[in-house]
């Protein structure tokens, strides 16, 4: 039984992530307001973690990473009046700092309507040779928020608007309401709490994909918004993270797969997640689903899926793979790799060797027989690190009530 490190009563956790630099050990799990027994995606959502720093025996007390805008904050399983956080991913960056990534979608229930979305209004432009957000006006006029949240009119003149942190809209000084909400100040279900209204100029109803790093996983900085720099005009309205760990190459990029509406995708950083490209499409991967990266010590990288791939120029281009396995999580540790399975009798770990033919070319897996159990039973939500050399695991309960840490 791993150690339990989040527990709600009337909140779920949704999905979680795991990343280790050092003895510093890092979880981080999305805390989802939409009721327990209603099973709902949606809802008020906070970015919560905890920090062990000595290799995940004692831990710190909870704090809160990134919250979203909200109108309503409250349990309720109907309320829909917040954007909403969703998929958190981790590494570590070869500088030692922690990366952070996930997907929030707009005051919209988009993550459980998809006929809520706008998929066919333009959510990007380009300013001098550089791609930058879209926002409309209640005329339908659009503006361009700059780099530095300095908003341009239809005609590419500048305006006293202003975007600040995660959709905040000022005009000068004054605070005019948040972007990615639709309308009038809600109410809220907790003393203290602070809920805000729709701005006047309002993002488009799609998914958005955000990034923030830390020196020590509690200090962090602000979330931005890199949707403009890695999204795909095929990408549909849904392009987003996949709750868990990214791969770190030997190089020091930082590689996240992407699920979208037309396929598996990828992006990377090469400064330590201050800024983000992408890659070429992930072919042969499945639309929407599930992929974990890892690099072989001879510097493959491997896309492993329900279907999978292979990089053999640090994730630019992409080969078919055919794997044994379909994992939902998997790293590497050394000359082996570990990968999380959903069987029948429950969420395994199975080990495994990476396989060298002549002149070192990398030439599969070879897979223990033997696995074993994560903690007992079907745990979908699972995440792997690296902890003091060893697997350890991250992983949420079937009732969604507690989130539970654990080597193996």
């Amino acid at each position: 039984m791993g150690k339990i490190l989040f527990d709600v009563s009337d909140y779920r956790f949704s999905a979680a992530a795991l990343a280790s630099s050092g003895s510093t050990v890092l979880a981080v799990a999305a805390k989802c307001s939409a009721n327990i027994d209603s099973g709902a995606k949606w809802g008020y959502s906070e970015l919560v973690g905890r920090i062990s720093t000595d290799g995940g025996n004692e831990w710190q007390e909870q704090f809160t990473i990134a919250a979203p805008p909200a109108r309503w904050i409250t349990a309720d399983r109907d309320n829909s009046k917040t954007a909403f956080f969703i998929n958190p991913v981790l590494a570590t960056a070869k500088n030692g700092d922690f990366v952070l990534l996930f997907t929030m979608f707009p005051e919209s229930k988009g993550a459980d309507d998809k006929k809520l979305l706008e998929k066919k209004k333009i959510t990007l432009t380009s300013f001098n040779g550089t791609p930058c957000p879209v926002i409309y006006d209640r005329d339908g006029k659009f503006y361009t928020v700059l780099d530095d949240g300095k908003v341009l009119d239809s005609s590419k003149s500048p305006t006293d608007y202003i975007v600040k942190g995660v959709g905040n809209l000022y005009s000068g000084d004054e605070y005019l309401g948040n972007i990615y909400l639709n309308g009038a100040k809600g109410k809220s279900d907790e003393e203290g709490d602070i809920t805000s209204f729709g701005a006047p100029l309002k993002a488009a109803k799609r998914s958005y994909i955000f990034a923030m790093t830390s020196a020590d996983g509690v200090n962090w900085s602000e979330p931005r918004d890199i949707t403009p720099c890695v999204l795909s005009d095929k990408d549909g309205a849904t392009a987003g993270t996949d709750a868990g760990n990214a791969a770190v190459t030997q190089s020091g990029r930082i590689i996240v797969p992407l699920m979208t509406e037309s396929g598996a995708a990828s992006i990377y950083s090469d400064d330590n997640g201050l800024t983000w490209t992408r890659n070429q499409r992930m072919p042969y991967m499945g639309a929407k689903k599930a992929v974990t990266a890892v690099q072989t010590p001879s510097g493959e990288i491997l896309a492993l899926g329900k279907k999978s791939c292979i990089s053999v120029d640090n994730g630019i281009t992409w080969g078919s793979y055919k794997s044994k396995f379909a994992p939902t999580k998997a790293i590497a540790i050394g000359e082996r790799i570990f990968t999380v399975i959903n069987s029948k009798v429950g969420t395994v770990l199975i080990g495994g060797e990476f396989v060298y033919g002549k002149k070192n070319k990398f030439k599969g897996i070879a897979y223990s027989k033997e696995n074993s159990e994560v903690a007992g039973g079907l745990l979908p939500y699972t995440t792997l690190a690296e902890v003091g050399g060893k697997p350890a695991a991250l992983y949420i309960t079937p009732d969604n009530k507690q989130v539970s840490f654990t080597t193996l």
